[in-house]
């Protein structure tokens, strides 16, 4: 008989799991249906998944009732009246003013509702998308160290509007009322050059560098922060650095170079011209505002563009009279400050002491003495207000008649808006035969700058300037070319043609001697013309011009057959007829890749070629 190799519970093992899995059902089914465990006690009643919620909103109902109805003890004031009475006993009451002055009132600092420590950096306003003027001009450059200098250019001026008003009013509730007037940074504008397939590219703009400035921008310090007793405090030399460059950037000539920067004098060429955005009355309006801001409005304000021309000869002053006349009239104002205790009169002679220091023109013993005058007068401007104080603290009234009219004479209205322009103009920036677009932005000087404590953020207190976002781009302005060529001869039997060539050369266009031209040759060569002579007394001179256009020669076909068009009297206006013999045609490469071909009989005919020949500078007999 076999040996049984399974045991009883190896043969039984799956009745057994079966067994265990019904009696667990069992007992799911009797907890579950039989004696449920959804139902639980509050507040001694049964609630089940059903009505939970409603017991539990009706009980929080009543809690938050209790607490409304709820009465606070507040215990009574403790008296300090009869203490404070004790206080003022040992004093004599009949000896009390009716008013006493406690110092002068703490001005409104922080924004209502906003404190210390919770300021956010003030947001720049987008400008309008900008205007532009362009030109090709040569720039008159004089200094009393170097000779005269003289820069022919391409130029483009970028301009448009700052909405003061409404900036204003962004900053005042930034940062509150006593900070609601602007001090203005540097304007910025960008340039980008139209592809030569004829799309714009967001990564082709470039930074335009000013190449000129009358006067210079102090240039921002680096405000270094240090932690101090939990917060964190300016440097001291940061601070030291930071009230220097504010007292230069708020002087009015300089906060007119951020806005509105002068450009050279013109020699010869396009005169420069701003984008009329604005009229020119507006903007010297704009600039007496920004130079004399304490004033009233000057009927007949400076003009520092040559707007209007003086026509009779005896108005016409040197540099030299100017500087001087200048001089006479900042100390006039100096006496006349003292005299009527007028500080505005200190700070236009200031003002006049500063432009002449910062004249190119100016000699160095003119730069020293208008330095002295600046301290004089800022010494004299602090000096009537002092005086002012202490008048005011006796009780006096001022007995000055010029005091006395003051009150009569008409308030500056700060003007809504402010027009802003930068000038691309260093020579070489600006391409001829190019097609740019410019954008503009301008920024603000921030008016927490040094102070970390009331920023949220204490870095934001390091930020000098603050620069709003660019500008839309500007409408496309095509530079000229500078260079012009015609073909004028044909040569079958050399292979050759003849080139006539203009150029633009410092300020006047010159035109060339022919250049007999083949296949493969440059467009191009030097050649002695007239121009003008920067000799005095010196009618010309004869300049070697080199003519290079940048193209080749591609290729040159003498006998083109053309079908000539003449005007009609038909329907159309126009007929066809066959040329006797073929013309030349030349195939020429420009320098930017393009092909072009010219075609003798038209370029001969070519308006444009009479233009250039007419413009053509000729020295005056």
């Amino acid at each position: 008989m076999a040996k049984q190799l399974v045991s009883p519970v190896e043969r039984h093992i799956e009745k057994l799991l079966l067994a265990v899995a019904v009696l667990a059902l069992l007992g799911a089914v009797a907890r579950y249906l039989i004696a449920s465990p959804n139902h639980l006690q509050m507040d001694g009643e049964t609630v089940t998944p059903g009505t939970i919620d409603g017991k539990l909103l009706a009980k929080a109902e009543l809690i938050r009732q209790r607490i409304r109805d709820a009465k606070a003890e507040v215990p009574p004031p403790e008296p300090l009246r009869d203490e404070f009475e004790r206080s003022l006993a040992p004093l004599k009451r009949e000896s009390w003013p009716l008013v006493a002055a406690t110092g002068p009132a703490a001005p409104f600092v922080d924004q209502p509702g906003k404190p210390s420590g919770q300021y956010e950096l003030l947001k720049v306003m987008q400008l309008p998308k900008p205007k532009l003027t362009f030109g090709r001009s040569t720039f008159v450059v004089e200094s009393t160290n170097e000779p005269t200098t003289y820069y022919p250019a391409n130029w483009v001026t970028v301009s448009s509007m700052i909405d003061v008003r409404q900036q204003s009013k962004l900053q005042r509730q930034a940062y509150g009322v006593t900070r609601e007037e602007l001090i203005y940074g540097p304007t910025e504008i960008q340039r980008r050059a139209r592809r030569p397939d004829g799309s714009w590219s967001d990564d082709d703009w470039k930074a335009v560098t000013p190449w000129f400035r009358f006067v210079e921008l102090p240039k921002p310090p680096e405000i270094k922060l240090v932690p101090t007793e939990g917060h964190f405090e300016i440097d001291a030399e940061s601070d030291r650095d930071l009230t220097e460059f504010k007292n230069l950037l708020t002087a009015p000539a300089v906060q007119l170079a951020c806005l509105r920067p002068l450009a050279p004098n013109v020699d010869n060429g396009s005169p420069w011209r701003f984008p009329v955005i604005s009229t020119a009355v507006e903007v010297l309006a704009m600039d007496d505002e920004m130079l004399y801001p304490k004033d009233p409005p000057a009927s007949d304000p400076e003009d520092r563009y040559g707007f209007v021309r003086a026509k009779a000869t005896d108005q016409a002053t040197t540099a030299a009279k100017a500087i001087a006349k200048n001089f006479d009239e900042a100390d006039k104002l100096i006496k006349q400050a003292r005299a009527t205790l007028n500080a505005d009169d200190a700070r236009r002679a200031y003002n006049l002491y500063f432009q002449i220091s910062n004249n190119n023109n100016s000699k160095p013993a003119d730069k020293s003495r208008a330095k002295r005058g600046m301290a004089d007068a800022d010494q004299a401007a602090n000096d009537i207000e002092r005086e002012k104080r202490i008048r005011n603290r006796g009780g006096n009234e001022p007995s000055s008649p010029t005091q006395g009219s003051q009150a009569q004479r008409p308030v500056r209205q700060p003007l809504p808006t402010q027009q802003c322009w930068v000038n691309d103009m260093r020579p070489g920036d600006v391409q001829s035969g190019s097609v740019y677009q410019y954008r503009i932005r301008f920024s603000l000087l921030n008016r927490l700058v040094g102070e970390p404590t009331k920023f949220k953020e204490p870095q934001d207190a390091t930020k000098v300037y603050l620069t709003g976002p660019w500008s839309e781009p500007s409408d496309p302005v095509v530079i000229p070319e500078d260079k012009e060529f015609y073909l004028a001869t044909e040569d079958e039997r050399d292979g050759q043609v003849g080139v006539k060539i203009f150029r633009w050369y410092e300020g006047v266009w010159v035109g060339s001697r022919k250049f007999d031209l083949g296949i493969g040759d440059p467009v191009g060569g030097h050649s002695r013309e007239k121009v003008p002579s920067l000799e005095a007394g010196k009618p010309y001179d004869n300049a070697d011009i080199d003519f290079d256009t940048g193209s080749v020669v591609l290729d040159i076909e003498f006998n083109r057959l053309l079908r000539e068009r003449k005007r009609g009297s038909g329907r159309d206006g126009v007929r066809f007829a066959d040329r006797a013999k073929g013309s030349c045609a030349v195939a020429v490469i420009g320098p930017d890749g393009r092909m072009i071909e010219h075609l003798l009989p038209v370029d001969k005919d070519n308006p444009s070629q009479r233009v250039a020949q007419s413009r053509v500078w000729l020295p005056s007999r």
